[in-house]
């Protein structure tokens, strides 16, 4: 027998099989090849909402103290570099794939040029005083161009010594980023419709274009870019300027329509290519303008949400999109007045403004997967999930913006779901899509509304198979409340438990088919577990079990076969606790594992059980093998922390 099936018939990890032998002594051969983590960071693009392109149009971002090279055609990442702050800008050498550099403001204010072949830095620059704003490197490569505090730019030759800049300037404020222009020189611009050329070499000064804009100085420029002779910048309020080198404007265009600007849209980002100059407004639309003419070539929708543009970047005809609701899509464009083709769009796209507090996986009747999720943005969506890992026939129930979603679950069987938010306010929803009685499809439908807590509704459950129509919630209250769902969708409080101080954490309700009872486990930040023994109609039977552990309890997790219940807190260690007679036994195992001191706030294990994913608070994931504690797989940690997670088959 296998651990995999000493596991599946209630084993602990580690149990001894027949015969004598452990099934869980032996650690897997070659263990960090048994599973790989394909997404690393995921596509949470932040700081500046700065993006580049590598020479072989692979994308580059931050993701908190990470750069990440993201592959978009195979929605894999290349390449991951691990910084020490949070990174804010960065970019990537146009003709060497695997050089890029970033910057990281605060108390570091440095600049890293990185190798992210091997994850190695090769340089590194800490003379700027000033939070770092920009990087960039010349058009040609071989200078460094870095800003601090939008006014202090300092030149580097990369490939030589860093004790000094061959260049260096101070800008006026009104200057905040910069763009390469040439083998020549660079461009800042910023504030007040201001445009300047600057030289790599103080004898190229007069080469350069002296810029003559001023019936611009009431718009704010958001991008510039030099293709051929001419300069070409985007202002907020809409113009697209060509200048010639002379720094005269010869010809410009409005980026929205006079409705958009009557509506008062602006721009907020763009992008520039030798063909193509893409404007992205406030409401998430593209529209697509040739770079020779000026003449206006596509319009783009944005998401089903208006969410603003927040980064756009041109490579190889292939125009990539980052939405502020960090939603990101990849088009093809071309020339021949048929509009682009969407070439792909990213499996970790946005459907939600905010924080995801709830996810949990529910199987359909034809064998497929629907995801539902909850978020702080008010919203419950339901989507399918496809073969490709993305979504399609998203429906969305909105339950408004005063009602900040914290906790979800499901109950399947039933149709129904429960949501907790952050007034205290319990709900139950009908799932159901299709209407018995006409067949045509029926829109998500709230069919309860109760106060249950005082303050956040933190945590949600429905109960087992046989006891279906339990509801267990905890608040940060320190209350847990047991529920019964009434079969016309209404609550009715059974009971209401008070053994915790602090705010609770998870709420489980575990079958005890040898028994015929109901086990109801309560996590809490005081440290306790807590057990209570319930028949199937919710009645309180004994007195309750409580367990002191020895830090807060921030997650829990039962085992498919509920043997076991794995818990995780403010501590290094995933504790495993034998459940046996409705008593949570002392810890059986421990595995330590690393988080920076900061613990642990999240646990699932796998369906097969056979993997663990822990949730640390640095914002790292880690995959932990179930027998052995082995790490096989991990993302770094991140200044975003993840709030939910689970485990989902998804068809090759």
């Amino acid at each position: 027998m296998d651990r995999r099936e000493a596991v599946r018939r209630g084993g602990p990890p580690g149990a001894p099989a027949p015969g004598g032998k452990t099934g869980g002594g032996k650690k897997r051969p070659n263990d960090a090849s048994v599973l790989q983590l394909g997404k690393i960071v995921g596509h949470w693009i932040c700081g500046q909402g700065t993006v580049a392109a590598t020479s072989d149009g692979n994308l580059v971002y931050p993701a908190g103290a990470t750069v990440v090279v993201h592959d978009w055609r195979k929605d894999v990442h290349a390449g991951i570099v691990k910084a020490r702050k949070v990174v804010n800008c960065v970019t990537a050498h146009p003709t060497m794939p695997n050089i890029v550099a970033a910057g990281e403001p605060g108390t570091l204010n440095r600049v890293v040029v990185s190798d992210v072949s091997t994850g190695a830095p090769l340089l590194t620059i800490r003379k700027h005083k000033k939070p770092i704003s920009s990087v960039v490197f010349s058009t040609d490569g071989a200078i460094l161009i870095t800003c601090g505090g939008g006014d202090e730019v300092m030149l580097w030759n990369w490939r030589m010594s860093f004790s000094s800049p061959v260049q260096e300037y101070t800008l006026p404020s009104v200057f905040c980023s910069i763009s390469p222009m040439h083998t020549l020189g660079f461009l800042s611009f910023g504030s007040g419709g201001h445009l300047k050329a600057w030289p790599y070499s103080l004898k190229d000064r007069e080469k350069l274009p002296r810029f003559n804009l001023k019936s611009l100085d009431t718009c704010n420029f958001i991008a510039a870019g030099c293709i051929s002779n001419y300069t070409y910048v985007i202002a907020d309020t809409s113009p697209i300027i060509e200048v010639d080198k002379k720094g005269t404007p010869s010809k410009w265009v409005y980026g929205l329509s006079g409705v958009d600007r009557t509506a008062g849209l602006v721009l907020t980002s763009a992008t520039i290519s030798a063909d193509y100059v893409a404007v992205g407004a406030s409401d998430g639309k593209i529209n697509v303008f040739s770079t020779t003419t000026l003449a206006f070539v596509h319009k783009i929708p944005g998401p089903s949400h208006p969410s603003p543009v927040l980064a756009m970047l041109i490579e190889h005809q292939n125009l990539h999109i980052v939405h502020s609701d960090k939603s990101t899509s990849h088009y093809g464009l071309r020339a021949d007045g048929k509009g682009p083709v969407r070439v792909s769009f990213l499996t970790s796209r946005s459907l939600h403004g905010s924080a995801v507090w709830g996810l949990q996986r529910v199987a359909t009747a034809d064998g497929g997967m629907k995801l539902v999720s909850c978020s702080e943005d008010g919203k419950m969506q339901v989507w399918t999930v496809s073969g490709d890992g993305g979504g399609s026939k998203v429906r969305t129930l909105l339950v408004g913006d005063d009602a900040p979603l914290r906790c979800l679950s499901v109950n399947a069987s039933a149709g129904h779901a429960a949501l907790g938010d952050k007034k205290g306010v319990l709900r139950i929803v009908s799932l159901k899509e299709v209407h018995e009685a006409t067949g045509a499809k029926q829109d998500l439908e709230v069919i309860s509304t109760c106060a249950a807590h005082e303050g956040d509704v933190l945590c949600v459950t429905f109960g087992p198979e046989k006891a279906k129509d339990l509801l267990a919630t905890g608040g940060r209250d320190a209350m847990v409340h047991l529920w019964r769902l009434r079969s016309d969708g209404g609550l009715q409080v059974l009971s209401t438990f008070s053994k915790h101080t602090d705010a609770i954490t998870t709420v489980l309700l575990r079958d005890d088919e040898a028994a015929q009872r109901v086990h109801l486990h309560t996590t809490s930040t005081d440290g306790q577990l807590v057990t209570h023994a319930l028949s199937r109609l919710g009645e309180d039977l004994e007195a309750a079990q409580a367990m002191n552990a020895v830090s807060p309890l921030l997650a829990s997790d039962v085992h498919p076969r509920g043997t076991f219940l794995v818990t995780v807190g403010r501590s290094d260690y995933l504790s495993f606790r034998q459940l046996t007679g409705g008593e949570s036994l002392p810890v059986r195992r421990q595995y330590s594992i690393p988080s920076d001191g900061q613990g642990h706030h999240m646990v699932r294990i796998d369906p097969t059980a056979t993997w663990v994913a822990v949730g640390s608070c640095n914002g790292s994931i880690k995959i932990v093998d179930y027998f052995t504690g082995t790490i096989v797989a991990q993302t770094p940690p991140s200044g975003a922390q993840p709030t939910i997670m689970t485990w989902v088959a998804v068809g090759a």
